[in-house]
């Protein structure tokens, strides 16, 4: 038999032999957590949420960038909206100069509303400048700070600071070092790119995108740019403006909604076909984009996606085009209009893939390198990297 001292010494044994098994199993499960959050878990069944901001100097040297912008903010925006489910993107651009010019910055605020944003940033043109620094620093501050960045940690939140000219450090205002460590704490990443080769540019190009967990670029002037053009653009341009004009607007504010939208669209006629069809290719690509697209209370959005049902509109809601029209007749006529937006939005999808397929055989003919160095493929190549950061899939393709 064993003494009571034996079977104390047997039961500590055990007892240790326990704790290790249980030390060793939470040193799994930390070097799993570990393992883990080197990608950061997401719920596959969420829908990834990205805000992007653009800091672009718009001085005279940059006409080729803002060119560019112009031309590829759609296929950059619809390249991420690939994603499955649909994602939530919003888009915003600040604008900088120097003091002296016609303006210091300029904010086109984050928006869910592409048309809108498009339209704004039609109006800005290179101009300016003739000289360096230029008011680098006050533009990043206000990339980072005037924003209104949301405090989700899985939402993907990036700038693109592009330029050539390094900032004024004589200027008395917040210096990017300090604006960086602002960046960081929000959880914003920042990737620079250097047009040009200014070496005092890009030794701070560098410094920022270290310091706020991004990646330096360098292109030249002209921003690695091409354009494809299909044989489809005409008519998807064609029937995008009928689609534009298709929209009818219900509730308290319907005339002030309907003549907002137009505005917009009208805006948007001067606009190439092959950018009508970066645009189309935008709006419809999913549910969450044709909700912006459409925005709130667009009558046959609504009624399709069973959102309100036409009877149970109140008769001092209901658009003028509708009011017009005699009562007993007003449902079929509303139903008609349903019946076409369906038929419409078919087309321009048919449209669009056909567009998607014959850009495919374009690309494949180019240069691969130069197709992989455009402007658009290495936006969305950083896009891709900071999601898969996040634990988000993308599309390997960028959208042109």
């Amino acid at each position: 038999m064993k003494s009571k001292t034996q079977e104390l010494i047997c039961f500590k044994i055990k007892m240790m032999s326990n704790a290790n098994k249980f030390l060793k199993m939470l040193l799994l499960i930390i070097s799993i957590f570990i393992f883990n959050n080197g990608r950061a878990q997401v719920d596959s069944t969420r829908a990834m949420h990205l805000q992007l901001v653009f800091a672009l100097d718009a001085t005279g040297s940059m006409s080729g960038l803002i060119g560019t912008a112009k031309e590829k903010i759609w296929s950059i925006a619809s390249s991420m909206a690939q994603s499955e489910p649909s994602p939530e993107i919003e888009v915003g651009m600040v604008f900088y100069r120097d003091r002296g010019d016609k303006f210091i910055t300029r904010i086109l605020p984050l928006s869910h509303n592409m048309d809108e944003l498009y339209t704004k940033l039609m109006q800005i043109d290179a101009d300016g400048g003739g000289d360096t620094p230029e008011s680098v620093n006050q533009a990043f501050f206000e990339a980072v700070n005037e924003m209104k960045w949301s405090t989700d940690t899985s939402v993907i939140k990036t700038i693109f600071l592009v330029g050539d000219c390094p900032p004024h450090m004589d200027y008395k205002e917040v210096k990017y070092p300090e604006t960086c460590k602002a960046a960081r704490k929000k959880g914003i990443e920042v990737n620079t790119i250097l047009m040009g080769n200014d070496y005092t540019a890009k030794k701070i190009w560098k410094e920022i995108a270290d310091c706020a967990g991004g990646e330096f670029l360098e292109m030249d002037m002209k921003a690695n740019n091409f354009e494809i053009t299909s044989p489809y653009d005409a008519q998807i341009k064609l029937l995008s403006e009928q689609l534009d004009a298709s929209r009818i607007y219900y509730g308290e504010k319907t005339k002030i909604k309907t003549i907002s939208k137009q505005e917009e669209a009208d805006k948007l006629k001067v606009i190439t076909a092959s950018e009508s069809s970066r645009r189309t290719d935008y709006n419809l690509m999913n549910e969450n984009n044709k909700s912006n697209y459409y925005g709130e209370k667009e009558l046959l959005f609504d009624i399709i996606h069973a959102k309100v049902k036409f009877e149970e509109i109140k008769e001092s809601e209901l658009p003028n085009v509708i009011i017009k029209i005699e009562k007993e007749k007003r449902t079929t006529y509303v139903m008609d209009l349903v019946a076409k937006r369906t038929v419409l939005e078919k087309s321009l999808s048919d449209l669009l893939k056909q567009r998607d397929e014959y850009l495919a055989k374009e690309l494949e003919k180019r240069d691969k390198e130069e197709v992989e160095s455009s402007f658009n493929s290495r936006v969305y190549e950083k896009m891709r990297h900071s999601a898969k950061r996040k634990g988000y899939e993308t599309k390997i393709r960028s959208k042109f």
